[in-house]
């Protein structure tokens, strides 16, 4: 038995609890081994976007789950993606220890890429809200 907050106890179902599911498949990225972190965004969040074990960003269209664009622009594994405020822009960070900054136009155009300085992978990374162009990232 779990306790809840109170103190009292709470029974746990005598069987496993099934998760639902998947309601879309997104295919394409690989990962196999490590955390890969994800997001929708784009106008009308019509995108997912996703790192890749295999160095590279991938999007889909959100709603039919077909495979739009594949990113290069990293040498390491992609772990972390993000959008900035308007949705113009995208921001991935890799255990290359670099940022790339994606437009949203055709093709997702790479915009600029940074050299973080981190001496260890990059494992979150986000736009400051309100600073344009403004991006943080954590390892």
């Amino acid at each position: 038995a779990a306790s809840n907050s109170r103190g009292g106890a709470a029974a746990l179902p005598s069987s496993p609890v099934r998760p639902a599911p998947a309601a879309r498949r997104y295919r394409g990225q690989r990962q196999t081994k490590f955390v890969i972190r994800s997001a929708f965004g784009g106008a009308n969040e019509a995108f997912v976007v996703s790192g890749s074990e295999d160095s590279q960003v991938y999007v889909w269209h959100r709603h039919n789950a077909r495979l739009l664009e594949v990113l290069p622009g990293h040498s390491g594994t992609v772990n972390a993606v993000a959008w900035n405020d308007d949705a113009s822009l995208l921001l991935s960070g890799s255990d290359d220890l670099c940022v790339c900054v994606w437009g949203t136009g055709a093709g997702f155009p790479l915009r600029g890429s940074a050299f973080t300085g981190h001496r260890h992978n990059i494992f979150s990374a986000e736009f400051v809200p309100g600073e344009p162009n403004g991006a943080r990232c954590v390892g």
